[in-house]
């Protein structure tokens, strides 16, 4: 499955669906392919395009994230790629990749309450982070994410 989001109001409401539906689709019973929500913080001075693949290769999310800006999906154990932004998706520069892991090779990146993993794009790089490394200024981007996706979804 892809999911390409596009534009701030799409960017949200898109990213609330493919959340929705992708939990949906959770095969519990499999850790390996146990699903898990990946928050991307960019933190960076450049907008960057990220894609998360699946480590099967089946499942992709793209989604182009300006500075300060807060996305996220679901998704199982891969690799989260940044690149330079491209208008065909596929020309931009790598940057930087990081290992998305499943909860069970990772237990101390992973907010339990959520099942949320964070990442933060800095540097032109991204990295996987505790949940209690995330300093005050990223804490209040999420809250304010997490209320647009609220209010997205109540509409």
């Amino acid at each position: 499955m892809t999911t390409t989001l596009f534009g701030n109001g799409l960017r949200v409401i898109a990213s609330l669906l493919s959340l929705v539906l992708f939990s949906t689709r959770c095969d519990a019973s499999d850790a390996k392919s146990a699903r898990v929500i990946a928050v991307f913080l960019n933190g960076g001075h450049r907008t960057v395009q990220l894609n998360v693949i699946s480590a099967d290769g089946k499942e992709t999310t793209i989604m182009t994230l300006a500075p300060g800006q807060v996305g996220s999906t679901a998704t199982v154990e891969g690799e989260a790629r940044i690149y330079t932004p491209s208008r065909s998706m596929t020309s931009g520069h790598l940057l930087s990749a990081c290992v998305v892991p499943n909860p069970n090779g990772a237990a101390d990146f992973l907010e339990k309450s959520t099942g949320t993993f964070f990442f933060r794009i800095a540097k032109d790089r991204v990295n996987l982070v505790r949940p209690t490394e995330l300093t005050g200024g990223e804490r209040r981007r999420l809250e304010a994410y997490y209320r647009e996706l609220k209010r997205a979804g109540a509409e």
